[in-house]
């Protein structure tokens, strides 16, 4: 079997009569989780210890059943030891070749044997690469026996602290591929490229074992093999060499265009080729100069987000495929950067980032403390020969928050040719200020180069650059997109901004296997994502992709009064770096939205862009084109705005007519239904467009124990009295109030009831308090309609009821603010009697005063917990949704509430409640659960910072004077 899989792994690296003379890699373990490959295993103390096993290579041995389970702030962590063996053949065709064997990642300490003897020292530290020459150790033609001791715990102080005692799981074992590097005696050992914008390109050459003078040649080719300009050539006498030259017409890398190529360098002598490597690199030059960071002379804004390795089921064993699409995950929210916090990625993932655009920081770990000299110059070697070649980087972090070693800092120009710049996280570096997790009042300090910091600044040199390398600390459902909007207008604007790192991309919950997958997230220290473990969505990333979206509808915006009037023009800022806006495209349709049925298209077609540069503004003529009309029907226009890869960058969803037009409309298709008695689910796709009205039950079912129910065989509306209540009727459905107070008691559709309570200013429920006694109290009953006028004093407010000869329930209301938080009018309704909520309006997600973005549309939900978990991000139930323009909330007992409204509301649906341990990532919700239409939703903080810290849009001044507002009510039953 071992032959098979060896002969498996060689065919896929050689081909062609020169194969011998390229590296060729026998995998020892699998490539990453999924493809593992089962080792002896022996693990010392604790849980999983005994005799030998069988454990999956590459994987963390806390996800295989052994170990305790660390989170970097333990103080007494366990000291984890296991033993791994494994056999494998050497075929005689290496023998006098070098093979090197290479741990990708191993946590923490590393002491390997290969047939009882060692491999070389002990490796301290468990992010980098590092490799041993095991040549002369190896039985060629026979079975070898590799032996692994790894020890979770790092022998060496420095690297204990800086790698493991930090804010995230910690874990154990040999978590990435292991392999066999077989080449030629005398080979090239390591050649990083300069390769500069202009096209110039350098190579200073390492080569290895070299017995005589030989001949060097590097040529660069497309991604198709086509040959650039002329291949480089020189004379290597010695141990090192140096490659110069330049190729003229090049296409450069960027995060919008990654252009790469392939060098291909060759070690000969004469007409014999001892050597040959290949990789990918792109030409780009990247500066930081005193206004901003350039990229081939171009300033650039990074846009980025902050990752982790980390998946629930493998701790921190990814796989191509898991990098790859994290990748494509982070460009969807149209971010352009990640920092690889707060060590390395697996170079999967940095292929990606070369391949689909994204700027990086790779990072030297040390989270708040710093290797010691002797283990940190070898880490940041691995680190950086490892690295170096992939255009996707930027800049080096050596170490992040105060787990920075100086004397390391010149140690990066000794091994990156580029001399990227180096820059320590929450402090300042390279003329960089990465300061971490700014208010709004510390942005301001940060970037107006006028303020006293920056004057004091100004008088040792330029100013530096502001990089917020973590900022909007995701905690549950706050921050990540929270205040976006505020800080990215800002660093947009001035002249020190150069862009900023979102905290984090997804939350770290570990399935736990002592506890039966059970998802544990360390309390509020790692459920601080914008996706969650899984990847799950969230409202925080639908407002990152539309803040950092490359195109922008200036105008026209959504409005209550719609697309009518419309001239048929679109204003669209381009917001790119590099792409023109004719590189995009727009999809739009006119859709309708039918109350009792999925939306509908009306009428589709797609338009090339104009012209405008990055940073530049052009108009569109909606109009132009050959099958491009303005809408002329439908109740909405969607625009899609698609990349050069067809990805979608922008939604934006605008109303065609007006809201009250739209209204009108709908209560019309709404009382259609209510005589038809047809049951139907707002947006739901699975409605059956032929479905049968279903046979209502008889009336004096639904009454029993429940009340008065009036006939429904009265004519128009009616008004009447029983045993002390008001019972406003027409057709089948009525509503049923006090008759000395004029509170709501409840709804009938014919056959049932819906208690309900009356409703309240929403201060009063802050203050705990029912309704006052009315000061004003009118039953009204002009033959047109019948109704109850109601007026408060304290604090002041009126309620209007009205039901008119089509069956429609109108809900009015006028009430004074007072300051309070939240103004708006409540009614209570149990939790416990809802079951899910459909809307037409903003969405999926509830949204919150600094997190306003999502797209106008239908959506629906299930009944879910109310605070995000620690382990997923969606979906989240209760909330602020809107604004809206109508919902249905559907009840346990299988009725449904219908809300309708004449102008765009905020609603609140039940209470949203919030760990214990949120910190500052909280919001000021209603005390009670119910139903409230609301002015604006309250604004959520930070897990740093409370929501009066966050800016203009989180810190508008209380609502003061009235607010007004007119709902329309109906309710329905199905059959029993």
């Amino acid at each position: 079997m071992q032959n098979k899989r060896w002969m498996a792994g060689l065919l896929l690296v050689i081909a062609g009569p020169l194969a011998a003379q390229e590296t060729e890699f026998f995998y020892l373990s699998g490539r990453g989780a999924g493809t593992e490959v089962d080792w002896e295993f022996r693990f010392a103390e604790g849980r999983g210890a005994g005799d030998w096993t069988k454990i999956k290579v590459p994987s963390q041995w806390e996800q295989q059943g052994f170990g305790t389970y660390n989170y970097g702030h333990d103080e007494d962590k366990t000291d984890d030891v296991g033993f791994y063996r494994h056999s494998f053949d050497a075929p005689e065709s290496w023998r006098g070749k070098r093979v090197d064997l290479v741990f990708e990642g191993v946590m923490t300490d590393t002491l390997a044997t290969v047939n009882g003897q060692s491999a070389g020292p002990r490796h301290q530290g468990g992010f980098t690469r590092f490799s041993y020459d095991v040549s002369s150790l190896l039985k060629y033609g026979a079975a070898n026996l590799l032996e692994v001791e790894v020890h979770e715990t790092s022998a060496d102080d420095s690297v204990e602290d800086a790698e493991r005692q930090a804010d995230y799981w910690v874990f154990g074992g040999i978590y990435r591929p292991v392999y066999l590097a077989i080449s030629p005696p005398e080979a090239i050992d390591y050649w990083p490229l300069d390769a500069r914008a202009d096209g110039s390109l350098r190579a200073p050459i390492r080569l290895r074992g070299v017995t005589a003078p030989a001949e060097l040649e590097l040529r660069v080719e497309t991604q198709a093999g086509e040959l650039v300009g002329q291949p480089l050539r020189i004379r290597a006498e010695d141990a090192t060499a140096e490659l110069k030259g330049n190729f003229a017409g090049v296409a450069t890398w960027n995060a919008e265009e990654p252009h790469l190529y392939r060098a291909t360098l060759e070690l000969r002598r004469g007409d014999t080729l001892l050597h040959r490597q290949s990789k990918r690199f792109g030409f780009r030059t990247f500066e930081r100069r005193d206004d901003g960071l350039y990229v081939n002379g171009q300033r650039i804004l990074l846009k980025g987000v902050n990752r982790h390795v980390f998946y629930p089921d493998t701790g921190r064993t990814s796989n191509p495929d898991r990098d790859r699409a994290d990748a494509e995950r982070i460009k969807s929210l149209n971010l352009n950067a990640v920092r690889a916090s707060h060590y390395p990625p697996d170079v999967a993932f940095l292929d990606a980032c070369d391949e689909l655009g994204l700027y990086v920081i790779d990072e030297l770990p040390g989270w708040h403390h710093a290797y010691d000299d002797a283990p940190g110059r070898i880490l940041l070697e691995e680190m950086i020969e490892r690295d170096a070649d992939h255009p996707s980087i930027l800049l080096w972090a050596n170490g992040n928050e105060g787990g920075h070693n100086f004397d390391l800092v010149e140690e990066y120009a000794r091994h990156d040719p580029q001399g990227r710049p180096v820059i320590h996280p929450k402090s300042v570096l390279s003329g960089i200020d990465a300061w971490h997790y700014p208010t709004w009042s510390e942005l301001m300090e940060r970037l107006d180069p006028r303020s006293w910091r920056n004057r004091w600044r100004g008088l040792f040199g330029p100013l530096p650059i502001h990089l917020a390398t973590e900022f909007q600390h995701g905690l549950y459902d706050g921050g990540g997109g929270a205040s976006l909007a505020d800080f990215w207008a800002a660093m947009r604007a001035s002249p020190l901004g150069a862009g900023g790192f979102l905290w984090a991309f997804t939350d770290e919950a570990i399935a736990r296997t002592d506890r039966g997958g059970e998802l544990d997230s360390a309390g509020n220290y790692a459920p601080d994502g914008i996706l969650g473990p899984w990847r799950e969505t969230s409202g925080s990333a639908a407002a990152v992709a539309e803040v950092f979206a490359p195109v922008v509808v200036v105008s026209p915006v959504a409005a209550s009064s719609g697309l009518e009037g419309w001239d048929g023009r679109l204003l669209l800022d381009n917001r790119n770096d590099f792409l023109d806006l004719a590189a995009y495209r727009l999809d739009w349709r006119t859709l309708e939205w039918p109350l009792d049925g999925p939306e509908r298209t009306v009428e589709s077609g797609s338009l090339p862009l104009p012209s405008a540069p990055p940073g530049g503004r052009a108009s569109l003529d909606f109009r132009s084109g050959r099958d491009a009309r303005a809408p002329s029907s439908g109740d909405a226009l969607e625009l899609r705005f698609l990349d050069p890869d067809g990805r979608l960058v922008l939604q934006k969803t605008l109303p065609v007519r007006s809201q009250r037009l739209e209204t009108l409309n709908l209560l019309a298709t709404d009382r259609e239904r209510l005589k038809t008695g047809r049951e139907r689910s707002v947006g739901s796709p699975t409605v059956d467009e032929n479905a049968q009205a279903p046979n209502r039950l008889p009336a004096h079912r639904a009454g029993q124990g429940r009340g008065p129910v009036p006939s429904p065989d009265a004519p128009g509306p009616r008004l009447e009295r029983h045993d002390g209540k008001v019972i406003l009727g027409e057709g089948a459905f009525s509503a049923e109030f006090e008759d000395k107070t004029g509170a709501l008691v409840a709804f009938y559709d014919g056959e049932s009831r819906l208690p309900l309570e009356a409703p309240l200013p929403t201060s009063l429920v802050f203050e705990e308090e029912g309704p006052a006694f009315p000061e004003f109290l009118r039953f009204v009953e002009d033959g047109k309609t019948v109704g109850v006028d109601i007026r408060y004093r304290d604090p002041e407010a009126q309620f209007s009821w009205r039901l008119d000869g089509r069956g429609r329930l109108r809900f009015s209301y006028r009430v004074e603010a007072t300051g309070a938080p939240l103004p708006g009018v409540f009614f209570p309704l149990a939790a416990d009697r809802v079951d899910a909520f459909s809307w037409l309006g903003v969405g999926p997600s509830r949204v919150w005063r600094n997190r306003l973005e999502g797209s106008l549309g239908f959506h629906r939900k299930a009944r879910a917990e109310s605070a995000t978990p620690a382990w997923g991000q969606e979906p989240v139930f209760e909330g602020t949704y809107g604004p809206l323009r109508r919902a249905g909330i559907e009840l346990k007992d299988g009725g449904r509430l219908e809300l309708l409204f004449e102008q765009p509301t905020f609603l609140g649906l039940l209470t949203p409640s919030f760990p214990k341990d949120a910190d500052d990532a909280r919001a000021e919700v209603l005390p009670r659960d119910g139903i409230s239409f609301l002015v604006e939703p309250s604004p959520i903080g930070t897990k740093f910072d409370r929501p009066d810290e966050m800016g203009p849009q989180a810190a508008a001044p209380p609502f003061e004077g009235f607010f007004s507002g007119s709902v329309w009510f109906s309710w329905t039953r199905p059959p029993q």
